[in-house]
């Protein structure tokens, strides 16, 4: 009976451990992160959310024409490779550049009057190998012995999360389109 008890408060305290790095959201089919979403865009054509979405890119991402896969305006869909390098404070505080570099594809598809954005397969290229994120994920829980704190797992997840956060809000807010700034004559 103590040993059960010790096991349910072991569970218990291991659950509280998780921080917003855990929440990721997972696609049920493929156990994958997978950030989707349909924005409306009332008013707006097919052909002008692609175009708003190309000048978008090209702001966000340095030589997005290279990171293109697909730009395709009569089907309405653009895929980007793109991805993320960490950066991770040092034992001054200061954020530095860590040698891990994390890819993703975002795709984004346009209707009219809509558009939907799709981030997913984030992958960090080990020895040519796909090494899915999702195991950082699976592994980063108090008891697990796989990584140890040399390793700044969490760090990794939380700079990769709030990261991809960033990339979001930047779409989003850039496919509203720049307001217009009228000055007044007075």
């Amino acid at each position: 009976m103590k040993k059960f008890l010790a096991l349910v408060g072991l569970l218990i305290i291991g659950a509280g451990f998780k921080s917003s790095a855990q929440n990721f959201p997972i696609d049920t089919t493929t156990k994958r992160i997978d950030y989707t979403a349909v924005v409306p865009m009332v008013g707006q054509t097919k052909d002008q959310l692609f175009d708003q979405a190309m000048k978008v890119l090209h702001k966000m991402y340095p030589n997005a024409d290279q990171k293109l896969a697909v730009a395709d305006r009569s089907a309405g869909k653009i895929v980007l490779n793109g991805f993320t390098r960490v950066m991770l404070k040092d034992a001054s505080g200061v954020m530095v550049p860590d040698p891990t570099l994390i890819r993703y594809k975002l795709t984004i598809l346009f209707k009219d009057g809509k558009y939907k954005y799709e981030i997913t397969e984030f992958v960090i290229e080990k020895s040519g190998m796909p090494w899915h994120v999702e195991r950082w994920i699976e592994h980063n829980n108090p008891g697990d012995h796989t990584y140890d704190k040399g390793d700044r797992v969490q760090e990794h997840l939380d700079f990769l999360y709030s990261d991809i956060k960033r990339v979001i809000k930047e779409l989003t807010d850039g496919m509203k389109g720049e307001k217009e700034v009228i000055k007044k004559d007075w």
